[in-house]
């Protein structure tokens, strides 16, 4: 039996190792506010001065303002706006585009939240995601004329052609550099454009990849997500534009729109893997799984997220119909080293010799824990610390021998020898 024994010990201590290479899939503390409307579908969303975040929906033509504790109110929108990027102006107030309608709206922050609408130049520009310049104006992206626009905060509107035909410009984001960075989604490059119009365009090394959402990190670089099936990224590039790649841990994952968290990190979501990622500026991934149908069958423009001024993340979650507020994990803590101080020699007495005993009890056996494995007993209780999946093949191609290798003696009929009884 003490064969027997050995081997289940051993094998305790594989299934240890192995688990402990096992990627998990982590968990956030996530809220859910539905919001009102008849077909709501929340996409854009931004975070305001007033420490409210407020959101686009082009399925119920309004825009809403959900506070930190959760409570909505909806400003309605004449039919057919398609109101789908947001963003904070210079001004305090909200600016949003108006894809269906070629128009640039502007919303109050402040009682009676008053809206204005101006109309753009070029019909049927299509304009899509929106930001605020170092310049003081509103920057978009014209995804229909192939153009990028500003807006003055006095609602005058100029627009400049980018060089790729048919690019398709769709995210853009304000640069630690001062200039406008913009994905250009069917070419697959990324552009750049000053505050005085002069635009330039880089390729990412992904063919195909379908860039969407960019967000300023803050390592100084400009971060976007792939979102095409060949793509799977979320790409990096810096202010003189060297790109570089970091694949999903999930497949086909579609990643839209990407901000920077309270954390440090970069998040973004993926629509098709319903979850939302976490990439930290050295290229680290980690995912989570939201609600079921938060991201999945919305508009396709859904999916926005933004960096919450009480530190959490807030995302616009089409599919549901829902605005979701993420607490972010707690950092975890570095231990404390603890001092421990040289311990001093205690001299050895001499012996005394005593007769033996005239009485004697029964020994006590203590059986050792073998190392590596919970000797508490159920279903938990690998004590091993965690190892990468290639250390825990390595150990078990060691162990393996000794699992299989040594087989009890065992007569045709499948008894014991009588060595092995």
């Amino acid at each position: 039996m003490r064969h027997v024994r050995i081997r289940r010990e051993l094998i305790g201590i594989v299934w240890c190792l192995l688990s402990a290479g096992a990627p998990v899939q982590a968990q956030l503390a996530i809220s859910e506010f539905p919001v009102p409307g008849v077909g709501a579908q929340p996409a854009g969303i931004t975070t305001a001065p007033d420490g409210n975040v407020w959101f686009s929906d082009p399925v119920a033509d309004q825009i809403g303002r959900i506070t930190p504790a959760g409570v909505i109110t909806t400003f309605a929108l004449a039919s057919l706006t398609g109101s789908i990027g947001i963003t904070a102006g210079p001004d305090g107030n909200l600016w949003f585009t108006e894809n269906d309608r070629n128009r640039i709206g502007r919303i109050a922050a402040a009682a009676p939240n008053e809206i204005t609408h101006f109309t753009l130049p070029t019909p049927s520009s299509q304009p899509f995601a929106i930001t605020t310049g170092a310049d003081g104006g509103l920057w978009f992206t014209e995804i229909g004329a192939n153009q990028i626009g500003r807006i003055g905060t006095n609602g005058a509107v100029t627009e400049f052609p980018i060089p790729t035909n048919l690019s398709a410009p769709a995210g853009i984001a304000a640069g630690p550099d001062g200039a406008l960075w913009f994905t250009e989604f069917n070419v697959g490059r990324i552009g750049r454009i000053t505050v005085a119009g002069d635009p330039s365009e880089f390729p990412i090394p992904t063919a195909h990849s379908q860039p969407l959402g960019i967000a300023s990190g803050p390592d100084g670089n400009l971060w976007f997500t792939e979102s095409a099936p060949d793509g799977n990224r979320i790409g990096r590039i810096t202010t003189s534009g060297v790109a570089s790649e970091f694949v999903l841990n999930t497949a086909n994952a579609d990643a839209a729109a990407i901000t920077v968290g309270a954390d440090g990190n970069l998040w973004f979501t993926e629509l098709r893997a319903n979850q939302i990622g976490r990439i930290t500026p050295a290229g680290d991934i980690t995912e989570f799984a939201l609600p079921v149908g938060s991201l999945e069958g919305g508009t396709l423009f859904g999916g926005g997220i933004t960096g919450g001024a009480d530190g959490a993340l807030w995302i616009a979650a089409s599919g549901s119909g829902q605005i979701l507020r993420v607490a972010l994990p707690a950092p975890t803590a570095s231990p404390t080293p603890t001092f421990t101080p040289t311990p001093t020699p205690i001299p050895t007495p001499t012996p005394t010799l005593h007769p033996p005993a005239t009485t004697s009890s029964s020994p006590t056996t203590t059986s050792a824990a073998t190392p590596g494995v919970s000797s508490s007993g159920g279903s938990g209780g690998c004590a091993l610390a965690p190892v990468r999946s290639g250390t825990a093949w390595s150990m078990l191609l060691v162990l393996f021998p000794a699992l299989l290798g040594r087989r009890q003696p065992r007569r045709i009929d499948g008894s014991l020898t009588a060595g092995e009884k």
